[in-house]
């Protein structure tokens, strides 16, 4: 129920380091220009624009919800 909700995570030169717990899936969309962005070890990419599920993601269970915007800078979530 808490996990209903879109995370906005906004980067710019700069790196983001977020801490999740490893038994909550994750869905993320990423966009990124000149960027790192890392999610639980698996790098996603460095320029333009990606969607992430971990493999235990399912839609109709929660999960972590990440729109990841990153310019020139870094994050990482673990």
């Amino acid at each position: 129920e808490e996990l209903s909700s879109e995370i906005k995570i906004e980067n710019a030169f700069g790196r983001t380091t977020i801490l999740t717990d490893s038994a909550t899936p994750i869905k993320a969309q990423v966009d990124t220009g000149f960027a790192s962005v890392t999610i639980r070890g698996q790098k996603i990419g460095s320029f333009g624009e990606a969607d992430f599920q971990t493999p235990d993601y399912s839609a109709d269970k929660p999960a972590l919800k990440l729109d990841i915007d990153a310019a020139f800078g870094e994050v990482v979530v673990e």
